[in-house]
């Protein structure tokens, strides 16, 4: 009897879905173009070719190979300019260049003499993290720079290679990179632009199969599709949306494992089950949300405010750590900002399951705690067709 209830809720769900084309659009269409343009925006690992300039007032041996040093890194398209920092700041102005460097008179001369080099640059910060990167590559750069110059200096004067690396290596620094360790824009960025539209299109998907059946009116049809058993019913509704949108997760983590040249192994698996574990969350939380309003039009609307504004708090575009006490506990209210940082241990740590166990099961309690509310109040309202109707 259940399996057969169970087969007529599945068939039901799956005329639906293909006869409404809002839904469809949430399970396909949408995950679909969601793939399509954040793939356009990081399309490449690196950031490369960035315009920037060079102000060249020295027009030296020693200032031309510091602009062909910077010219060097894949990340820089670099521009000499002979003509003053006033016409390099109007192409930063215009969104034309990203920053330049001065080059001063005299930089030749105070590298010959020994002198402590000041070389000025400035960089557009409206894009904080192009500008955070541009002012690495920038400071890398010139240190080298500055320490070859003066090593040859050291030459010049008489000393061997050996006597006058010993004299500059002390200088140098080594930069060492934990976590995106491959510097990687596409399993860091593209990870997480995926997994925010994932985790608001699965709740939107929720609210609307259950919450059709209150707008149209055909709780009465759905319960008595399942011989009036809600399990039956929440397991032949939510299964076909489950399905669909784990096989876009499990999309979204194998372009990761691909950018960054990863094997499978278990990596694969551990990713799709952290997201399975994040979207029972939500889905129950949908449900309850549902069984409480019972008016799909209000139930978006709370949904909206709760997800679209996620990745502002789950410190991709800025630190959790600097953020206020309101901004922490809506974060701590976010599972997808969890599920992005359990997605980076796992990538770029190859944390299993087990290491991860002390943060998963507190979000596995609250979401069984979600259901015997749920179920109790949609029992009440499927069952009773005065709920129908609503909105």
């Amino acid at each position: 009897m259940a399996e057969r209830a169970l087969r007529r809720v599945l068939g039901r769900e799956l005329i639906t879905i293909v006869r409404q084309p809002s839904y469809l659009f949430l399970l396909f269409g949408a995950p679909a173009l969601a793939w399509v343009l954040l793939g356009g925006i990081v399309s490449t690992p690196a950031v490369q070719a960035v315009p920037f300039a060079v102000v060249d007032e020295d027009n030296s041996p020693a200032s031309r190979d510091l602009a062909y040093r910077l010219n060097s890194s894949p990340t820089l398209d670099v521009s000499v300019r002979h003509d003053g920092s006033q016409a390099a700041l109007a192409e930063v102005r215009a969104q034309h260049s990203f920053g330049y460097l001065v080059i001063p008179h005299g930089f030749a001369e105070q590298l010959q003499s020994g002198l402590p080099q000041q070389i000025p640059a400035y960089v557009n910060q409206q894009s904080y993290m192009m500008g955070t990167l541009l002012t690495n590559q920038l400071v890398r750069f010139v240190i080298e720079s500055s320490l070859h110059e003066t090593a040859s200096q050291f030459v010049v004067h008489g000393q061997t290679a050996e006597q006058a690396r010993a004299q500059v290596v002390p200088i140098s620094g080594e930069r060492s990179v934990a976590g995106n360790q491959w510097l990687n824009y596409q399993s860091f960025l593209r990870a997480s632009l995926h997994s925010h539209v994932w985790h608001v299109l699965l709740v939107l998907s929720t609210l609307y199969a259950v919450g059709r059946e209150f707008r149209e009116g055909s709780t009465g049809d759905w319960w008595y599709a399942s011989d009036r058993h809600l399990g039956v019913a929440l397991l032949g509704k939510l299964l076909p949306l489950v399905i669909v949108m784990l096989g876009w997760a499990l999309c979204y983590h194998l372009a990761a494992l691909q950018a960054l040249n990863l094997p499978w192994g278990g990596r694969l698996w551990r990713l799709l089950a952290l997201s399975a574990w994040v979207a029972a969350f939500y889905i129950s939380a949908s449900v309850l949300v549902m069984a409480l309003l019972h008016n799909l039009r209000m139930a978006l609307s709370v949904a909206a405010v709760y997800t679209l504004p996620a990745f502002a708090f789950i410190g991709v575009t800025f630190p959790v750590t600097s953020m206020g006490g309101v901004a922490h506990f809506w974060q701590s209210l976010l599972p997808v900002g969890s599920l992005i940082r359990w997605q980076d241990q796992v990538l770029h740590f190859n944390a299993s399951l087990a290491d991860l166990w002390p943060q998963l099961w507190p979000l596995g309690v609250v979401t069984l705690l979600f259901w015997p509310p749920a179920a109790v109040l949609l029992r009440e309202k499927i069952a009773h067709p005065k709920w129908t109707g609503h909105f």
